[in-house]
């Protein structure tokens, strides 16, 4: 059930984002790439029951995902001093949307002192890049864990997490916004209530998911507050509307982000 209602929910938004992109004169590129990104998604999500057969050991791949949000730093392309991308092809890939929704996910869950390591180390990469919407999505998903498993090491990470959120309040954040990427339902109901409420609704759809209430307390509480802080962030400033803006990223998030959240539900 979980799978299925993140499949419908992705593609209701990204749907949704397609519509708005053709009332508003966005290039077709922008349709194809987003259109091809959630077959992607749908193709991970429905993969999710062959990840148990992955011979690879968890904290090995929760390494390579943390190398992958920070390699920007060091391999990406430079705007303004900003560093959150590479170059894949013709196209720019955010890893940190692709990786921080499905990593704070699964790390909230975790007791380790490498999950504790594994938090620290994104947090660090973001307030570097700098990312405030991330920083921010990271912080606001270790919080139910937090509330809901009280100890020193949830205490520790959602700390560390704040600390980098507001390490990127203190750096400017010079990139102007992208049409069709920022302010997408903004500049729908700029153009008519009914196009910005289709907006809207893509939108609130990403939170469909955690309407599975034979999910876990808290793989729910996390969900919500994860894609709940990206939309938000999307709807009073200047960062990236997921899926139902254009971008690869964040619908490659969506989907992994459901792989994980349907191997959360099998643990339980």
């Amino acid at each position: 059930m979980t799978l299925q209602i993140g499949a419908a929910a992705a593609t209701a938004s990204v749907l949704a984002g397609v519509f708005v992109m053709w009332q508003t004169a966005a290039p077709t590129s922008f349709v194809a790439v987003n259109l091809a990104a959630l077959l992607v998604a749908l193709a991970l999500a429905a993969s999710s029951p062959l990840w148990r057969r992955v011979p690879v050991p968890t904290a090995l791949l929760v390494a390579c995902a943390v190398g992958a949000i920070a390699l920007p730093l060091v391999a990406g392309p430079s705007v303004e001093g900003v560093r959150r991308w590479l170059a894949l092809g013709g196209l720019l890939v955010q890893p940190a949307a692709v990786l921080v929704p499905a990593l704070a996910l699964w790390l909230a869950g975790q007791r380790t002192w490498w999950a504790t390591a594994a938090v620290i180390a994104t947090a660090a990469a973001l307030a570097a890049q700098p990312d405030r919407a991330l920083a921010a999505t990271l912080a606001t998903a270790l919080l139910p864990a937090a509330v809901m498993r009280r100890g020193w090491t949830t205490a520790l990470r959602l700390a560390v997490a704040l600390c980098a959120f507001a390490a990127t309040l203190l750096r400017p954040d010079p990139l102007p916004p992208v049409p069709h990427v920022e302010g997408v339902v903004r500049d729908a109901f700029a153009a008519s209530p009914a196009l910005g409420t289709v907006a809207l609704l893509g939108q609130a759809a990403l939170l469909a998911p955690a309407l599975d209430r034979s999910l876990p307390p808290l793989a729910r509480a996390t969900w919500v507050a994860t894609w709940s802080t990206l939309v938000l962030a999307a709807l009073v400033g200047d960062y990236p509307t997921p899926l139902t803006g254009y971008g690869a990223s964040a619908i490659l998030g969506y989907g992994l982000a459901l792989c994980v959240l349907a191997r959360m539900r099998r643990q339980e």
